[in-house]
């Protein structure tokens, strides 16, 4: 597998960067690229030219962390990785109220799909709270995918994007 690769690791390029962390911040930051550096390996799996998509998400990652190093770092590192979680999220949020409007899925199934799913929002929406500035693209996305999941749950109001999807 990949993340057991040296070379196709997040962290490797990072080392120096990983060097001004200690203690608890350095285990988290660590823990983090394992998530990511498995994350990218999901991602890339089964495509044409996979590594143009490991270039694209390391200039990515590169854009994000700019040249941060010990929290100001760590804070970013956990900003990215929120906003990659938040958008697997979303895309499920948003297929679920696609499935629930075409038909596809019916009651009790949608609304108990809707209420894990708006559990994660929520947790995904604590941790994006925790961090030390906010990240307009990852409150924009868990905001989608909060209504996203409320509709699959309530049926009362739905997303612009899953009204956009439907219509």
């Amino acid at each position: 597998m990949a993340a057991d690769n040296p070379d196709r690791n997040a962290a490797k390029p990072l080392a120096d960067t990983l060097g001004t962390l200690h203690g608890e911040d350095k285990a988290t930051a660590e823990k983090l690229l394992q998530w990511l550096t498995a994350d990218w390996d999901r991602e890339r799996r089964g495509k044409s030219h996979p590594e143009a998509v490991e270039k694209f998400q390391r200039e990515a990652l590169d854009e994000s962390l700019g040249e941060a190093k010990g929290e100001e770092f760590l804070g970013r590192l956990r900003g990215f990785v929120l906003q990659r979680k938040a958008e697997q999220l979303s895309l499920r949020t948003l297929e679920l109220g696609k499935e629930i409007k075409s038909g596809a899925v019916k009651d009790p199934d949608a609304r108990t799909r809707g209420k894990a799913l708006l559990k994660q929002v929520e947790a995904l929406a604590a941790e994006a709270k925790l961090l030390p500035a906010a990240v307009p693209a990852l409150q924009r996305e868990l905001g989608e995918a909060m209504m996203e999941a409320l509709y699959a749950v309530e049926r009362k109001g739905m997303s612009q994007r899953l009204e956009r999807e439907v219509t």
